[in-house]
């Protein structure tokens, strides 16, 4: 029984049992759009996390299955490199926006997504959500991890 609030960041503070044996690996799963788990683990760690592809390491993973506040969505409006769109013509072209499935890292005055047509990658807080907004290959690894969880922390 949890009997005390505990920030996450705490979660991740604590070194990892030593010796960990090389099999056991360690999945973050996140429901959240911010980026604390993230920082907290790149503090610790200095695991970087700048491409969708840094979220699947071998020994952990964060999969954020509702998004996050720093990732976007190439969209089929995407434009030559160098050229760039404006808000507004991606406003425009809401209705007709298809997303690629490519998901793309904005960084701090990150611009690279206005030449992609990428838009934010959160799930819209609605009942039911019907799928997830996230990179399908995180989805899937996940999934083939889930098999062999022997441990569940649930914080929230």
């Amino acid at each position: 029984m949890v009997s005390k609030t505990t920030h996450r960041v705490e979660y991740v503070k604590r070194p990892p049992r030593s010796p960990r044996p090389a099999s056991e690996k360690i999945v973050y799963v996140t429901f959240n759009y911010d980026t604390l788990l993230e920082s907290a683990l790149t503090r610790r760690f200095r695991w970087v996390y700048e491409r969708p592809e840094d979220y699947l390491r071998p020994d952990h993973k964060v999969i954020k299955v509702h998004g996050s506040a720093n990732w976007m969505e190439v969209t089929d409006y995407a434009t030559v490199e160098g050229v760039g769109i404006g808000r507004e013509q991606l406003l425009d072209a809401a209705e007709t926006l298809k997303c690629t499935g490519e998901f793309i890292i904005a960084g701090p005055g990150t611009t690279q997504y206005a030449l992609y047509g990428a838009v934010p990658a959160i799930a819209v807080p609605a009942e039911p959500k019907a799928e997830f907004v996230c990179p399908a290959d995180h989805i899937k690894a996940l999934t083939a991890d889930l098999p062999r969880v022997d441990r569940i922390l649930c914080v929230g």
